[in-house]
């Protein structure tokens, strides 16, 4: 008797006369088709068959994500609806579609591919770890974790990769609230392991020796990272959906009794964040989103539940009620988490009055420490930000304390860090991991040892995604009683960085100007003129303020007043006066609204700004005043035209109260009048000295309109 079968091999039975019989297999090593037309089956062959199931693992989950994105669903769960639809809860009934497209001989090559791309996502997730960083912010919520660990964790345990994961797409990576929960998710994996939870710790160890961050880490994440998660990965998530028969639940009462269980896991978590929380100074809403956070279920459940199933402790109904417990838990966590948490708040209860306590310029003492922070994204931005700090006048009266954060994006790492530095102590860790980090604090270094005056330099490196990158920056601007922030315009580095990454560094500023503390103020440096400049500052720096009116305008003013306290600085104040304001802001105001006491409030503090800035030095060269009368916001710009000069630096507000000025009036100048308001941009255009001329535009305070805008997105 022979039997026989085409594709990978060929299987032979021969029985003798003794009536022994013997099994030859022939190895066919060819596992690709000869195609359709010399009479192969495609299917029948591994590569075909493998790469026509990529194309439908893919389809279907992409088809999902697009379906589900509204909802915030993550992405896993979308492949794990697609694995359930193709397998024998759905698709997978009809015996003819599952024979052909997922032969039994193709189950082997599709169980070793979802093998690999889950070994492989859990050491690229410890890759991007820094160990050091996790480890000692989890210092400070070890309390935290543990008496939520004491509750909860031997129904439901939180890893690191899936909370990682999952706040990831929900851009809440940099929040303390998500630095909260990645600490607390780290603590939690290395008490699982102890107690012996957790397996598969051989790549998630690899991860964790190889540095994270450039070079090595950084690299392996940027050549194999989209391979892993947009091909491999799939794999195994549509596995686990295909190994869930959602057609053979028939014991009802025994998948009640355990979604009660794990739902009463997942309550009991919370109920303990929340208790911590509050005995921590933390908002209880903050305890919720926490605990929510780390009920977020992932991968590593999927692999101990496949782990469980394999080994036999569980059977096909518990593992698909566990499946689906993932799915649903996971899908109906993420939306509520993105819009409990807003982010703007501060964690602590006590940081929402300091919140509305905004720091700015005017109000500093003049005699005290002059605090700013400074951020940088790339070594062409140290000279610009130092020529600006020195016309700051630092004196021993008044020194200079400068924040300086080089901003990193995220590549190579999960966790985002905000890390002070020691060069003293860490010049060859930064040297290796940070090398532009390490130029930029050097370069600060040489500026404070050989500034006019006393600064004092407090350098950081910022890794976070472009997104909530912000939000490390104004949470120390608070903690440190920052007047002001100082960023580069996005198209100063547009050679540099290159156009994609400047359009986020554009986006980057725009949040910045809708969530920032304090006062903001972007310096637009194209040509790297403002740098140059520090060459003759010893001997002349000369400096144009355009006033209209209105709190930025008065920051701008503000910081003028303490540049010409400096020698050799000349301050050039250039007000217009709008004759038809009230005209114009009559027409514009909403019917009802009585403005009245704003606008003369207003008028009061713009004349006694000018009123001290005229009585400094006025008369000795160091200090000139002139005033321009204007009929409208057209007539502005016209005069600024007509004022081109020879000046180091013009600085103007981004706001006005002028209801005349609107964006339809600009003409040629609307391309960035978003971020620089209607002056700043014709200033910063070629309108003006050929557009040379680098120009610092102050904002005071967060700008709702923008802030509005982006709290919608």
């Amino acid at each position: 008797m022979d039997t026989s079968t085409r594709g990978n091999g060929t299987i032979s039975v021969i029985y003798d006369t003794h009536g022994r019989w013997e099994i030859c297999v022939k190895n066919d090593r060819n596992v690709g088709s000869y195609g359709i037309f010399l009479g192969d089956n495609p299917f029948d062959f591994a590569l075909p068959a493998t790469l026509f199931q990529l194309i439908i693992i893919i389809l279907i989950s992409q088809t999902l994500y697009f379906l589900l994105r509204p909802l915030r669903t993550p992405k896993f769960i979308c492949s794990v609806l697609g694995g359930i639809i193709l397998g024998p809860s759905c698709l997978g009934r009809y015996e003819v579609y599952w024979k052909s497209l997922f032969p039994p001989r193709q189950a082997d090559v599709l169980f070793v591919m979802s093998i690999v791309g889950a070994i492989y996502f859990l050491f690229f997730i410890a890759l991007k770890m820094d160990v050091i960083m996790t480890i000692r912010a989890a210092k400070s919520t070890w309390r935290l974790d543990t008496s939520r660990s004491s509750l909860s964790a031997t129904i439901a345990f939180s890893n690191f990769p899936v909370v990682s994961d999952a706040l990831a797409e929900l851009n809440l990576l940099a929040t303390e609230l998500g630095q909260i929960a990645l600490s607390s998710a780290t603590l939690n994996d290395c008490i699982t392991d102890l107690i012996g939870v957790t397996f598969l710790i051989g790549p998630l160890i690899y991860g964790l020796v190889i540095p994270s961050g450039p070079p090595l880490g950084t690299t392996l994440v940027d050549k194999c990272e989209v391979i892993i998660s947009e091909i491999l990965l799939p794999f195994f998530f549509v596995c686990v959906g295909m190994s869930t028969n959602l057609s053979a639940l028939n014991n009802w009462r025994e998948f009640a009794t355990l979604q009660f269980i794990l739902i009463a896991g997942d309550v009991a978590k919370v109920v303990a964040c929340v208790l911590v929380s509050m005995t921590y100074n933390i908002k209880a809403t903050h305890g919720i989103v926490l605990g929510l956070m780390l009920n977020i279920k992932g991968i590593t459940h999927l692999i101990a539940f496949s782990k469980l199933k394999k080994v036999k402790l569980l059977d096909d109904d518990t593992y698909s009620h566990l499946v689906i417990c993932v799915a649903v838990t996971t899908s109906v966590i993420t939306p509520f988490v993105k819009i409990l948490y807003k982010h703007r708040p501060r964690v602590l209860n006590s940081s929402t009055e300091y919140y509305d306590q905004m720091k700015t310029i005017q109000n500093s003492p003049r005699n005290s420490e002059f605090r700013i922070i400074t951020c940088l994204h790339s070594e062409g931005n140290v000279r610009g930000i130092t020529t600006l700090l020195e016309a700051c006048n630092p004196a021993p009266e008044s020194p200079l304390c400068v924040f300086v954060i080089h901003l990193i994006e995220l590549l190579g790492k999960s966790a985002p860090i905000l890390l002070p530095i020691n060069y003293k102590q860490n010049r060859k860790f930064l040297s290796v991991n940070y090398p532009d980090t390490n130029y930029i604090v050097r370069a600060f270094e040489n500026y404070a040892k050989n500034s006019y005056g006393p600064v004092i330099v407090l350098p950081y490196v910022n890794v976070a995604p472009y997104k909530s990158m912000l939000d490390a920056v104004c949470n120390l601007s608070q903690d440190k009683m920052v007047p002001l922030i100082v960023i580069p315009f996005h198209e100063n580095d547009n050679i540099e960085l290159g156009g994609h990454v400047s359009s986020s560094i554009r986006k980057l500023n725009t949040r910045f100007q809708a969530r920032v503390p304090c006062t903001l103020g972007i310096l637009v440096d194209r040509y790297s003129q403002l740098g140059s400049s520090q060459d003759h500052m010893k001997n002349y720096f000369h400096v144009g303020i355009f006033f209209v009116g209105g709190a930025d305008d008065r920051e701008a003013l503000a910081l003028g007043i303490r540049m010409s306290q400096r020698v050799n600085m000349k301050v050039s104040l250039f007000r217009f006066i709008v004759m038809n304001r009230k005209e114009y802001e009559s027409k514009t105001q909403p019917s009802g609204e009585d403005s009245f006491g704003v606008e003369e409030q207003e008028e009061m503090l713009d004349e006694g700004l000018i009123d001290e800035f005229k009585s400094m030095k006025f008369g000795s060269g160091s200090v000139s005043w002139y005033e321009i009368v204007v009929e409208d916001g057209v007539e502005i710009i016209d005069a600024i035209r007509g004022l081109e000069g020879n000046y180091d630096l013009v600085m103007v507000g981004k706001r006005h109260n002028v209801g005349s000025l609107k964006d339809e009036e600009m003409g040629n100048f609307i391309e960035n009048v978003q971020i620089l308001g209607i002056f700043g941009d014709m200033l910063s255009s070629t309108e003006f000295c050929i557009g040379t001329v680098p120009v610092l535009v102050t904002q005071c305070g967060r700008d709702k309109r923008v802030f509005n805008k982006l709290d919608r997105v």
